[in-house]
């Protein structure tokens, strides 16, 4: 990462991956085309930005060959080439309720290494700051994937999806003690978990979200956000499946040393399953934390975690002679009873020696 005169930003990366397929299988082959032992590839990334009291962009550029792979990591999608880039520009009034406003647009597009293009996105959108901590953002996004057999096996050939959304959010915070964020967006996008033995399909997507910070006394601040998520199918309307994400965070200042902290949060995915093969889940998570800090590199945290989900308390699906049957989820999940698959209780100390 290199800064030139303040205002100039340049960032690149480089990496290379090897990749041993030791049970001689046919996995090498079908990632790696003729490797069938050992696959390699490189990656490569490299941004510039620019930002001034008005203007703010970047531009940037990546590049993964098809054998650069991350079998113990996240990285899902090699072969591709992308440009992307974003700009904004701020107005910033001198007088009037408004404090500033500006558009911004992002924008990308992905090939594989054969040219083929894969995806295209782009989403302009406009931002309001007016005075009294209150802001308003909107935005419109439209897109094109294209789905290749090789991406799904259930595909025949390529297929493209278009893709749009638009939403809006405002947040307010009239007063010290009260903040609120309310957000909607719509539009459609790509079932990327189809029955079992289908290729992805189009659905339409509505997504409400709410956030509200309160802070009753000066000790306490508490912190609830909910997001639903509905996906439908566009042509019968019939429901694919909905999201709920429900977040809560309590804290407690006893002093300037001493705080609770606890955290609720309920996760659940409702699938219909004609439509999708995601399984019904339902997650409860909870966390308290006491922290002791007399000052900085100082402290003592003691805790406990607790995680209920609604899975089967067989823990796998059983055949007549009551063995697991190993064709079928080792841990199943119910309709609705939830089980409590985790606890921890756990104590950290900390000291900073001073010389």
């Amino acid at each position: 990462r290199a800064r030139v005169r303040n205002r100039w930003t340049y960032t690149g990366q480089v990496l290379t991956s090897q990749t041993r397929n030791v049970s001689d299988s046919t996995q090498g082959e079908q990632k790696c085309e003729s490797r069938a032992f050992t696959c390699s590839g490189q990656a490569w990334f490299q941004q510039v930005s620019y930002s001034d009291l008005h203007r703010s962009w970047w531009l940037a550029y990546s590049d993964t060959s098809a054998g650069f792979l991350t079998d113990t990591g996240f990285f899902v999608r090699p072969d591709v080439r992308e440009p992307n880039g974003r700009f904004s520009y701020t107005f910033l009034p001198s007088r009037g309720p408004i404090l500033s406003h500006g558009p911004s647009i992002y924008a990308e597009r992905i090939w594989d290494h054969t040219g083929l293009p894969l995806d295209f996105y782009a989403q302009p959108s406009y931002s309001f700051t007016f005075k009294d901590r209150t802001s308003l953002y909107a935005y419109v996004s439209f897109g094109q994937d294209r789905l290749r057999p090789i991406d799904y096996p259930a595909l025949d050939a390529n297929v493209e999806y278009p893709t749009h959304s638009e939403g809006i959010s405002v947040y307010t915070s009239p007063v010290p003690w009260l903040a609120a964020d309310v957000g909607y967006h719509a539009g459609a996008t790509i079932n990327y978990q189809p029955p079992s033995g289908q290729g992805p399909d189009p659905v339409d997507v509505t997504s409400p979200s709410i956030s509200l910070d309160i802070k009753p006394v000066n000790a306490v601040d508490l912190s609830n956000s909910y997001v639903f998520t509905q996906f439908t199918n566009p042509d019968t309307g019939g429901l694919v499946y909905d999201n709920h994400e429900l977040i809560s965070r309590w804290n407690y200042q006893f002093n300037k040393a001493l705080s609770l902290n606890l955290i609720g949060q309920y996760i659940a995915t409702l699938p219909h399953s004609d439509t999708t093969d995601l399984s019904n889940s339902k997650d409860l998570f909870g966390d308290a934390l006491l922290t002791y800090m007399p000052h900085p590199g100082t402290a003592l945290y003691f805790g406990y975690i607790g995680n209920f989900a609604n899975l089967n308390r067989a823990l796998c699906t059983r055949l007549d002679n009551g063995l697991c049957n190993a064709a079928d989820p080792i841990l199943p999940t119910t309709g609705s009873s939830l089980m409590n698959d985790s606890k921890d209780l756990y104590l950290k100390a900390s000291y900073l020696l001073r010389f």
